[in-house]
């Protein structure tokens, strides 16, 4: 950048400021990216394992609270510890829908999802032989294995009494 000597100036007096000076501008870098790199290409989206099938195995009482005409019954006792599990999916993307049969019960229609960090949530109620069941919590981890935690209460209607189990789950392909 060429600069033009400034001819030489008076002395500044207190009616007349000193002359501004002006700096050349900076080089700067060219905004355009080379034409010679290569485009990238976008990281894959992840997505969720598969769940398909018929996956059966059991479960394990945690816990059985009795309310209203269900207190002091026995209806937990009646429940027992345990049973069989089976559950019965149909999956589009992270969407789940299926059955599922807790215990000797007819099986209830479920809903929820799957992730891709495998985890596996469902819910669902239905009618069963002499009352209604509702899945409240149902979440579990999908490896060679489906395990995890789940709660459901069973609802009576005459007289009108329930109890809520919690518990624990597995289930094989």
């Amino acid at each position: 950048v060429f600069v033009a000597p400034l001819a030489p100036a008076a002395a500044p007096t207190a009616a007349q400021p000193a002359p501004a000076v002006i700096a050349a501008p900076a080089a700067t870098a060219p905004l355009a990216a080379p034409l010679n790199t290569a485009p990238t290409t976008p990281a894959p989206v992840p997505q969720p394992p598969t769940l398909a099938g018929q996956w059966s195995g059991g479960y394990l009482v945690q816990s059985c609270r009795e309310s209203g005409a269900a207190v002091g019954s026995g209806f937990c006792v009646s429940l027992g510890s345990g049973g069989g599990m089976v559950l019965t999916p149909q999956q589009s993307g992270t969407t789940l829908a299926g059955t599922l049969s807790i215990g000797g019960f007819s099986p209830i229609p479920v809903t929820g999802t799957i992730g891709v960090d495998r985890i596996v949530a469902l819910a669902g109620s239905g009618s069963i032989q002499w009352a209604d069941l509702a899945l409240t919590q149902w979440r579990g981890t999908l490896g060679t294995t489906l395990d995890g935690t789940m709660q459901y209460t069973i609802t009576t209607t005459a007289p009108i009494g329930s109890a809520t189990i919690s518990g624990t789950f597995i289930l094989r392909p």
